[in-house]
């Protein structure tokens, strides 16, 4: 739910410029060793200078 509401403020910002179309999600190894990383997604945006 949370990452929906990320994802329309970065696009709708205009002082954000999108750097991820599509969230990065925890890799294979990762979720053996941490099982709640399941779960999480990075989005990245830069500030535009205006």
């Amino acid at each position: 739910l949370e990452d929906r509401i990320v994802k329309h403020r970065f696009k709708d910002s205009p002082i954000l410029q999108v750097l991820t179309k599509k969230p990065i999600q925890p890799q294979p190894d990762e979720l053996n060793q941490n099982p709640r990383s399941r779960s999480a997604k990075l989005r990245l945006a830069e500030r535009s200078s205006q």
